[in-house]
């Protein structure tokens, strides 16, 4: 482990360049320090460094930086909290939205983002509080027009009619004048398997105005999950690229176990029943059917119905049934094929949420094994507990002075709100955006 944070101000390389390997495509409008100061330096042993010094070398004085925590989760935007006292070289400098935060670990970018927030103690230290530079997406509106829209795709054809959403949310975003310091990056549109041909149209909704991110929020992650990253690239000139990433599957495996009596200092294994559990759909509808010839023609209507479930769902938790209305369909099997497609929609089963805490073995001399990253898939072992079985990384605390404190969330989302929660804040979201975007028409 070789944790530093950097603290200083950027400017924004309008004439960089550099492959991406992952897409094939260049990437562009990366940043550079302009300048920068080493605030916390950590290489594992215990000890706090500053300026190839030791800071805390006799345990006289406190470390430059305390109680940092960098929070990553999934489909967030990333934070970092941390204390300075007076001693630290960028105690007074600290600005907000200025002052740009980076993370490293031997040569990778953990995290990189801005002063959003800072705090003055009773005792004279400061608390800092830095947004990942996704934070930027929160800071500046786009509009999506009454029509048919893309939400993922790139073909040229495609862009020709208008930029998908996930383009649209994360480009051209705009710059003042004559101040490097508040330069905004390129965020460049990078690997996206997740939901490639899918369209949604907002032709009834009007004009739709809203931040980035909740653009981003509302039309693609709380609508159809996925994994949204945010990649570091630098092309070895010290300048950092920004790209974003939106998959469908999980980005990475990590190497490392996560196991009982190893490295696993505390679980916790929550099954939840999901307030949107079907494990039955039903349907029926008034079917006409007519026979003969004109004047001599009978018609005749009768109820036809459809249906599909979950036997094992219901054996396990009971009947939970919805009703399929639907104008499709005429025939039993038509209308079994309709609920069954339906079904499929909905969880069968408990929605287990995995809470562990963990020490990091990539943190702990002697072990050769690969950090454990949000996103990735990672075999957790509890024999005790009778769990055995791979697991996404879907939020990471970590405690960066404090390696064997960190906390590390397994499995499914985590649920802020209930399903059906959130499919009513999504509506309400698309609500509020469509409706500013018809006072916008009506204000001129």
């Amino acid at each position: 482990m070789f944790n530093q944070i950097f603290a200083g101000e950027c400017k924004v390389v309008k004439d960089s360049a550099m492959h991406d390997a992952y897409t094939g495509r260049d990437i562009y409008d990366g940043l550079q320090w302009v300048t920068h100061e080493l605030i916390y330096h950590y290489d594992g042993d215990g000890r706090d460094y500053f300026d190839e010094h030791y800071v805390d070398k006799n345990l006289s004085k406190r470390p430059y930086a305390y109680d940092i925590t960098l929070t990553e989760e999934k489909n967030e935007i990333a934070t970092l909290t941390f204390t300075v006292t007076k001693d630290n070289p960028y105690y007074g400098k600290f600005a907000i939205k200025r002052t740009k935060i980076g993370v490293t670990d031997v040569n990778d970018t953990l995290f990189f983002g801005y002063v959003s927030e800072i705090a003055l103690n009773f005792d004279g230290s400061k608390t800092i509080m830095a947004k990942s530079i996704l934070g930027l997406l929160e800071e500046s509106e786009v509009t999506l027009r009454p029509k048919s829209h893309y939400l993922t795709d790139m073909t040229d054809d495609i862009i020709a009619n208008g930029a998908p959403i996930l383009y649209t949310a994360i480009s051209n975003i705009e710059s003042p004048s004559g101040d490097s310091a508040l330069g905004v990056p390129t965020f460049n549109y990078g690997k996206v398997t997740m939901l490639l041909g899918k369209k949604v149209d907002l032709s009834d909704s009007g004009t739709v105005i809203g931040t980035r991110w909740n653009i981003i929020q509302t039309y693609l992650t709380d609508e159809y999950d996925g994994y949204l990253q945010l990649r570091y690239e630098t092309n070895g000139e010290a300048v950092l690229f920004f790209v974003i990433d939106y998959l469908l599957e999980p980005p990475s495996t990590n190497n490392q176990e996560v196991r009982y009596g190893l490295n696993m200092l505390n679980l916790t294994l929550t099954q939840t029943l999901p307030t949107n559990l079907v494990n039955c759909v039903r349907t029926d509808k008034l079917v006409s059917s007519s026979k003969g010839w004109w004047i001599f023609k009978q018609v005749t209507t009768d109820f036809v119905g459809g249906a599909a479930e979950d036997s094992a769902s219901v054996q396990k938790f009971g009947y939970h049934t919805k009703w399929l209305v639907t104008d499709e369909g005429n025939t039993e099997a038509e209308l079994n094929k309709l609920c069954q497609e339906e079904l499929n929609k909905y969880p069968h089963d408990v929605e287990p949420e995995l809470d562990v805490e963990a020490i990091d073995l990539a943190d702990v001399g002697g072990y050769r094994v690969g950090r454990l990253e949000l996103l990735g898939k990672t075999h957790v072992i509890s024999e005790p507990h009778g769990i055995d079985g791979w697991y996404v990384c879907t939020k990471v605390v970590n405690t960066i002075d404090q390696p064997d404190r960190k906390e590390f969330h397994f499995g499914f989302t985590p649920k802020k709100l209930s399903d059906q929660q959130k499919a009513t804040e999504k509506k309400a979201k698309e609500g509020k955006l469509s409706l500013r975007g018809v006072l916008a028409h009506l204000n001129g």
